[in-house]
């Protein structure tokens, strides 16, 4: 009798213990809403990681239903092609604007500006606090408990329908806005959230995409001397009408405020106020140097490693002429061995592609492409932007009979390669630990700024 008024009594001060659920999610929508209405500005360097995978067959199902039902029974999903980004988020009058790694200047560029492929996302700092704690009104259920590494967590489900959503999705086309659903987990002694998932539901059909789950893992930061709700790793999940899927996920480090002392600027769009620079202005900006007339030839080599398992888009990578940079009186505009400030705009890694002779069969590739932008010559001086083309050998103009292609073509590479300043280089029958190492070299001359 004795031990079963013992164990009565100790489940009774477990269940007294146990916090309300929803005085704890009133209390964490408080404290997120706190942390969204005033957070400083400031900014963070996000790495995210991408990867695509393919079924190894063709997918033909009828809807997104028979799709879910399938998936993992009738084919197998192979990883094809991997890259990695680096970028420098800054977060000002709620609006998140970006920039490759260590530019220390943000212009009026969203995400989608700078990635232009592939797929991303936006709205982990305040985006979606604001939409599932406050804008759209979600509906909560409370789903009881959970333990996660040892830590107890309470778990809550929400959601939100059509007619109450403001998220949108892109594909390709214009955004569309979906219904979305998802959990939210939260420490029951701080009141703190650790975990939101956002999960579209019944994403329009001209999209191509079946579902979109975003996972957005929070921990405080210390900013300035108080402390704020930030991400430090979030994930992004699309899954295609044709079977194939996307993997993201990013990890945020050095999240800082900015003081009035830094040197990183938020720029407005050329034309945001209307206004023009004014003599006085234009009188104090300094003098521009002469423009590098078009036509000049010049070498360029790099002269460090870049190493594919750990180098990202968006880092920069260091190059130098290894030819004087001259004009046609021979005079000399930029020296030999002027360092060349290049950045990675694209590394990706194929691991399988299609094969021709069997629609749907994905065979090994394993291949890099390197896409690297030369940006400027760092003169004694100051730098120097650097305006130009890769020249390449033209084919030989002599048929060898009539109809027959001129010499051997001239491999020109993909489309968004052949642009001003673009070096595109490709490595076959390598893996991810390839190393692309210094002493790569490419010609090129000079075009009209």
């Amino acid at each position: 009798m004795r031990r079963q008024l013992l164990l009565l009594a100790g489940l009774a001060a477990r269940v007294m213990a146990q916090p309300d659920p929803s005085e704890l999610l009133l209390r964490v929508r408080e404290d997120v809403l706190r942390t969204v209405d005033r957070l400083p500005r400031y900014m963070c360097t996000q790495t995210i990681d991408r990867t695509q995978y393919e079924p190894d067959r063709i997918v033909s199902v009828n809807d997104c239903e028979e799709l879910a039902l399938s998936r993992g029974t009738r084919w197998t999903l192979l990883p094809v092609v991997a890259d990695r980004l680096r970028l420098d988020v800054g977060v000002a009058a709620r609006n998140e604007i970006y920039s490759w790694v260590g530019e220390n200047q943000f212009g009026n560029r969203s995400l989608f500006d700078i990635v232009t492929e592939g797929s991303s996302s936006t709205g982990h700092f305040q985006g979606f606090l604001d939409l599932v704690f406050r804008s759209d009104k979600a509906i909560f259920s409370y789903a009881g408990e959970t333990t996660e590494g040892g830590r107890k967590l309470m778990e809550y489900r929400y959601r939100v329908p059509l007619e109450a959503s403001h998220y949108t999705f892109r594909s390709g086309g214009q955004p569309v806005t979906t219904a979305y659903e998802g959990t939210v987990l939260a420490d029951p002694e701080t009141a703190e959230l650790v975990r939101l998932t956002v999960r579209t539901s019944h994403i329009a059909s001209e999209t191509g995409a079946c579902e979109a789950e975003t996972t957005m893992n929070y921990r405080r930061f210390r900013l300035n001397g108080s402390d704020f709700l930030l991400p430090w790793e979030t994930r992004l999940h699309i899954q295609d009408m044709n079977g194939m899927e996307t993997e993201n996920r990013t990890v945020y480090a050095a999240c800082h405020e900015f003081l009035g002392e830094s040197t990183v600027k938020f720029e407005a769009p050329p034309d945001a106020a209307g206004q023009r620079a004014t003599p006085a202005q234009n009188a104090a900006a300094p003098r521009a140097e002469a423009a590098i007339p078009a036509g000049l030839r010049f070498d360029v080599a790099l002269v460090e490693d870049i190493r594919v398992a750990t180098a990202a888009a968006g880092d920069t990578a260091k190059a130098v002429l290894t030819t004087d940079l001259r004009d046609r009186a021979k005079k000399v505009l930029v020296p030999k061995d002027t360092p060349v400030l290049c950045r990675i705009v694209g590394l990706k890694r194929y691991y399988r592609g299609k094969y021709s002779g069997a629609p749907g069969t994905l065979v090994p590739v394993q291949l890099v492409e390197l896409l690297l932008r030369l940006e400027s010559f760092a003169l004694p001086g100051g730098n120097r932007p650097v305006f130009a083309k890769r020249e390449r050998s033209a084919p030989n103009a002599l048929p060898r009979r009539p109809g027959a292609l001129q010499g051997r073509p001239v491999e020109l590479g993909p489309l968004n390669a052949m642009e001003r300043n673009l070096w595109f280089a490709r490595f076959p029958r390598v893996g991810d630990d390839f190393v692309i190492r210094s002493g790569l070299a490419s010609e090129w001359v000079t075009v009209v700024e």
